[in-house]
């Protein structure tokens, strides 16, 4: 049986700079993120990895890679994993700009507005139509594994696409439950249903 494990990367300095940087390859893990990654090896003991896949951003790939060296693999890059386009956000930092951000994802996870999209970046759905086949093609490969598959990635795209697929949680559990830096949230399936077991560490989930 497949242990799924989705953790969110560690502090950016996009994150000090309250800065939209979902584009490109800038913005690494500050010295404190380094350290959040160095100790989310031992979060992640008890899972014998047999895989680790990551964003394409530097942030979530230098997570990725702080764990494949130390467990001696090599991240798979997934565009799927990437934090959602805000469009013409990117790269601000203003109020007005946070202001529209939390009116868009309140659209989407609270009015079901799944179209809404952000002004050249991305809806709902897009997110979905990337993330969804990416996961079932994961299923399908390692269908036959006894250990974990570890996924790298953001605290907004996870926001939105784990009440899709674990059966056990919603949006306004999301909604209210924020992922930390190298937060975890691990996953089984029991009767044909993926469930979360552990949401960032701490908070254990009942099937």
């Amino acid at each position: 049986m497949v242990t799924w494990i989705f953790v969110r990367h560690g502090e950016s300095q996009a994150n000090l700079l309250h800065e939209f940087s979902n584009r490109g390859w800038k913005h690494g893990l500050t010295d404190v993120g380094i350290q959040q990654a160095h100790l989310l090896l031992d979060q992640l003991k008890p899972y014998p990895l047999a895989a680790i896949y990551t964003s394409p951003l530097l942030r979530a790939c230098q997570t990725a890679e702080v764990v494949g060296q130390a467990l001696g693999l090599v991240p798979q890059v997934a565009d799927a994993l990437i934090e959602f386009d805000t469009g013409i956000l990117e790269g601000k930092s203003d109020k007005h700009s946070w202001e529209l951000y939390a009116d868009i994802t309140a659209d989407w996870l609270e009015r079901k507005n799944y179209s809404r999209r952000f002004e050249g970046g991305d809806s709902y759905t897009a997110i979905l139509e990337r993330f969804l086949p990416f996961f079932k093609g994961l299923q399908q490969r390692h269908a036959h594994s006894n250990q974990a598959v570890l996924m790298v990635g953001h605290g907004g795209t996870f926001r939105c696409v784990l009440p899709a697929i674990l059966g056990n949680i919603d949006f306004d559990f999301v909604s209210q439950h924020a992922l930390s830096h190298t937060g975890i949230v691990v996953a089984i399936e029991i009767d044909d249903k993926l469930l979360c077991q552990v949401w960032d560490s701490q908070i254990i989930i009942q099937a």
